[in-house]
């Protein structure tokens, strides 16, 4: 990374910082219905996350380290919100599997800086079936989950199977980089 990217990238962190300590005081303004033991919670575990990411970015980066800054900062948004709202974690828990999903997506693209299969696909994985089990549990569906299992299993089997085939023409899409000697075969010495 030359000097350049290196400022742009370092002050895009610091902006984003910025940002979320911004907003976390202003939720003890703008939040005063809420018990403030809930706010004193989010905005300690967001502080929590925002440490972990901005330490793994900052340094030779980590993606263990800033996937788990993300998702701490979005599990405390998700529960924040949801009790703002009123609730219950039984309804509202898929939500972390698209957070999870997310936040994998974002570690992996600062990561590789740009997209690779392995990632991507397990990223997607984690937000579709967030995203599927959102619809039993927000509602959206007159069917109770058991019931459409017990019907629909079938589907699911060729969802799966239809979701490895893109896998495998995604992976098998992307060129493999070569090595970069100049003889094949011939393994170095020292």
């Amino acid at each position: 990374m030359n000097r350049r990217s290196s400022v742009l990238y370092r002050t895009l962190l610091a902006f984003a910082v910025i940002a979320v300590v911004a907003g976390m005081g202003l939720l003890f303004v703008t939040t005063r219905d809420l018990p403030m033991t809930s706010v004193y919670w989010m905005i300690g575990w967001m502080a929590v996350g925002v440490v972990l990411a901005s330490y793994s970015i900052s340094r030779d980066f980590r993606p263990r380290t800033a996937f788990v800054g993300l998702f701490i900062m979005a599990v405390a948004l998700i529960r924040f919100v949801a009790r703002a709202f009123g609730l219950l974690a039984v309804d509202y828990w898929p939500l972390f599997a698209i957070g999870a999903g997310i936040c994998l997506l974002i570690a992996g693209f600062v990561r590789y800086k740009g997209p690779r299969p392995g990632f991507i696909v397990l990223s997607s994985l984690f937000m579709l079936l967030g995203l599927f089990f959102s619809i039993f549990s927000f509602g959206f569906s007159s069917m109770r989950f058991k019931a459409f299992m017990s019907i629909w299993w079938p589907a699911l089997l060729v969802v799966a199977g239809l979701f490895l085939l893109v896998v495998w023409l995604v992976q098998h899409s992307i060129p493999v980089d070569e090595p970069a000697s100049g003889k094949s075969g011939d393994s170095e010495t020292k």
